[in-house]
């Protein structure tokens, strides 16, 4: 049986991604010790499942219609940057959701309730959603590249309309993560 590397997640407007490849082409390259998220990748993850057995495809799928249909959609507000775990130690560089970060979380833990009932446990960490630019490599000084981007990131970078959940999988390959849409679950409640 197949082993899916499965996450879920909230999807970017195509000019929000413009601005970030915009922003980003301007420092790819400067900071070797960085492994940058490229164009296209961006999103506000909701979930991470790991690696599931393709053969529980169908109740996933099946809980996340379920978690989508019982809320509606929001907008979040995004902008400026914030660094995983601190920014003493940056480790992952990411872009904060200002707003709309309560009812992000509440749709990450709709989605992680609903998953639990198939077998899939609930994150231990608290959710923080956010737009993960890049990596920062062991041994490597993800500081001046945090420094760079604090004065490049304007505080209010855009809205990002959350109107469904976005089943992933991830397919891991030498030139980095390739994303593959497996299903998308509308927001049907209203608010």
């Amino acid at each position: 049986m197949a082993r899916l590397r499965l996450f879920t997640a909230a999807c970017l407007p195509d000019s929000l991604e413009g601005a970030l490849g915009g922003i980003l082409s301007d420092v790819e390259g400067l900071y070797p010790g960085l492994r940058w998220v490229s164009g296209g990748r961006h999103h506000l993850t909701l979930r991470f499942f790991g690696e599931r057995d393709e053969n529980l495809l169908p109740r996933i799928k099946e809980s996340l219609a379920r978690a989508a249909s019982s809320l509606g959609p929001f907008e979040a507000e995004v902008g400026g940057l914030g660094a995983f775990p601190s920014d003493n130690h940056p480790r992952v560089l990411f872009i904060p959701v200002h707003r709309g970060q309560e009812a992000l979380r509440e749709l990450a833990e709709s989605v992680s309730e609903a998953v639990q009932e198939i077998g899939i446990r609930a994150e231990e960490r608290e959710y923080h959603g956010h737009i993960t630019l890049g990596r920062v490599k062991e041994g490597a000084d993800g500081g001046p590249a945090l420094k760079f981007l604090r004065e490049a990131l304007p505080l209010s970078l855009g809205i990002v309309p959350v109107d469904r959940v976005v089943l992933f999988q991830s397919r891991l390959t030498s030139q980095g993560p390739l994303y593959v849409r497996l299903g998308e679950f509308p927001l049907a409640r209203g608010r």
